[in-house]
């Protein structure tokens, strides 16, 4: 993920386009969507659910070849599920402060306030 910086004369509030921050393209608005998701967080989400379900897991459940299968194949999708999740949690809360964000100088260079994307596209 790559810091930002913002320009030079800008002020906290103030919508700055997309050329200011050198974001243009297919590839910066997708790199944007990602980071509203807090793909950190959601990594970090997703690992501490994957260890309260494997510590859930019977143990005579993993010590068949079938019953593993089945293990790693759950596993898997509650890793999906609550990645998902996550991601979606976090792209939301950035819609909703995104009024907020624009005023704070701290957060002012994320994708929304930033106008890297729309809110639209967020949502």
């Amino acid at each position: 993920m790559t810091k930002l910086a913002i320009p030079h004369g800008a002020r906290a509030g103030e919508a700055l386009d997309a050329a200011a921050l050198g974001q243009v393209g297919v590839t910066g608005r997708l790199a944007s969507l990602v980071e509203t998701t807090k793909p950190r967080i959601t990594r970090l989400v997703t690992i501490t659910s994957m260890v309260g379900f494997v510590m859930a897991l019977p143990l005579e459940s993993v010590g068949a070849w079938a019953g593993a299968w089945r293990a790693a194949w759950m596993g898997g999708v509650c890793a999906l599920g609550t990645a998902l999740a996550a991601a979606g949690a976090n792209a939301r809360s950035q819609w909703m402060e995104r009024g907020r964000d624009g005023v704070m100088p701290r957060t002012i260079g994320r994708p929304l306030p930033s106008a890297r994307v729309s809110a639209r596209a967020v949502l």
